[in-house]
């Protein structure tokens, strides 16, 4: 029977979600950059939203530039609240969002003007090429891999650049194009024709959402037309129709990154099968997206757990360690660790983590009343002085200390029954028998009433193949607790 402590508390929920921010915090979502464009011949207003992690690594993230950005709190801010809660609920990996500011969208994002002339869509995917896309390599940490979001007028700026600047992105996540002039929409379909080949490769992802009573969904559906009959090798389509959504209700950037992203969310076979095949599977999914796709400290905790209560502990450790290789600030790595070290009896490497975990934290009582708790028993748990002793001198020494400590106690150290227990499973987890056997038989001593440290010392007993002193353990267990039905089980084994 083991009532005690001993185990690993591996808490399911994410601690990094759970903790509240600080009284006074502010909220926010991200900074205003400002580019002078040499190439548009004026001053252009970025806004940046960096992910959760971004101060907690140094990995590298796909950038989403999302082509209606000056409209702070309604696609800017749904934008990121979307992102954010595809990655929370382990959906997505962590990208940087781009809100790129609109001067005149109907002159920067469309290929022609109504009368037919050149429009603005080439020189504005100059200043993607030239200054945007450069600007945010050169201050930020991102991966090789830029996803167009664009609503309306950006769609056809979108589509377009698909097909004549096919380089500049990766992935296209466009929404109801509308109110094009006819003189448009007939040179993008003419344009997607040509473009659109079944004997060409082109390694791009595109996601279509169009409202059904939109004037271009007639428009739409020729596009859809166009690029299923002409699907090239690798490409990646996906086109869907919705009645009456409305154009300002962006349900297609949610859809759209699930589709992108597709197979992120770690199956629970490979959650449960250890830190090797959860690497191997975010390889494979790197292959196939054509960037580095690292999984969240929220998934890889996810993992953990489900490892953890499948009984393969050593194996939960090593995710955490993982974890903290990568994002050494994650308060979920940090807590679990320091609660990991405390159950293997290493009080001190847990004093480390639970004082890094306060220094990104400082406010959050459990944690500050662990610490303590942790600290008070490296100085005064008698148990820990004993178990230190055994480690460093061996059992002979570590007997003769609990005697001392028994007899005038000259520190003060206190005498705790879950600790006593906790140590003699540790030893016992290592095949060290005789030392379990000799703890247990102080825990019992000190607290000659409790059943669970009879019943401890009857399973050490067992271990060893005592069973006449296993027996008479579990007889005294039962007398002091007759509910205790692991003593009654284990005296049938014996009999």
């Amino acid at each position: 029977m083991k009532k005690t402590l001993a185990t690993i508390v591996i808490l399911a929920f994410s601690i990094s979600q759970t903790f509240a921010q600080r009284d006074g915090d502010d909220v926010i979502i991200g900074k205003y950059r400002v580019i002078d464009s040499s190439v548009l011949g004026e001053q252009r207003r970025i806004l940046v939203h960096l992910p959760d992690s971004y101060e907690n690594t140094e990995l590298q993230y796909p950038v989403v530039f999302h082509l209606y950005g000056d409209y702070e709190m309604t696609y800017f801010a749904d934008a990121a609240s979307l992102l954010h809660r595809l990655q929370s609920f382990r959906l997505i990996p962590g990208v940087i969002l781009v809100g790129v500011d609109n001067t005149d969208r109907y002159r920067d994002l469309r290929p022609l003007k109504p009368d037919g002339s050149a429009g603005g869509a080439d020189q504005f995917a100059r200043y993607f090429r030239e200054e945007l896309i450069p600007f945010i390599r050169e201050n930020y940490r991102v991966a090789d891999y830029n996803i167009l979001a664009g609503p309306q007028a950006g769609a056809c700026f979108g589509f377009y650049c698909l097909m004549e600047h096919t380089g500049l992105f990766d992935a296209f996540i466009l929404e109801n194009s509308f109110d094009n002039p006819e003189v448009i929409d007939n040179y993008l379909i003419t344009k997607a024709k040509d473009f659109f080949k079944p004997d060409k490769t082109l390694n791009k992802f595109l996601y279509m959402k169009i409202d059904s009573q939109s004037p271009n969904y007639p428009f739409a559906l020729e596009q859809k037309s166009v690029i299923e009959a002409n699907m090239p090798r690798d490409f990646r389509f996906r086109f869907e129709p919705v009645e009456q959504d409305g154009y300002m209700i962006e349900t297609g950037f949610l859809k759209g990154f699930r589709e992108l992203f597709s197979g992120y969310e770690l199956p629970d076979s490979i959650a449960s099968g250890g830190l090797d095949k959860i690497i191997a599977y975010y390889e494979t999914l790197s292959e196939k997206l054509g960037f580095k796709v690292n999984p969240t400290d929220v998934i890889l905790h996810y993992a953990a757990t489900r490892i953890s209560s499948g009984g393969n502990r050593p194996e939960a450790r090593r995710v955490y360690e993982y974890i903290l290789s990568i994002y050494p600030k994650s308060l979920d790595g940090l807590f679990q660790m320091a609660q990991i070290l405390s159950a293997e009896g290493q009080y001190q490497k847990a004093v480390e983590y639970y004082s890094e975990f306060l220094k990104i934290r400082p406010q959050e009582a459990m944690v500050q009343n662990m610490l303590k708790r942790t600290e008070r028993l490296i100085r005064e748990s008698a148990s820990f002085a004993i178990e230190q002793t055994i480690n460093e001198l061996g059992i002979k020494e570590g007997k003769r200390l609990y005697q001392q400590l028994r007899k005038d106690n000259p520190e003060n150290k206190y005498f705790n029954e879950n600790e006593f227990i906790n140590a003699g499973y540790r030893y016992l987890n290592k095949g060290m028998t005789d030392n379990a056997i000799e703890i247990f038989r102080m825990a019992v001593e000190s607290f000659p009433k409790s059943f669970n440290a009879w019943d401890s010392l009857g399973e050490a007993y067992m271990k060893k193949g005592d069973k006449s002193n296993a027996k008479k353990s579990y007889q005294k267990s039962l007398a002091l607790n007759p509910g205790n039905e692991n003593a009654v089980k284990m005296l049938e084994q014996v009999r």
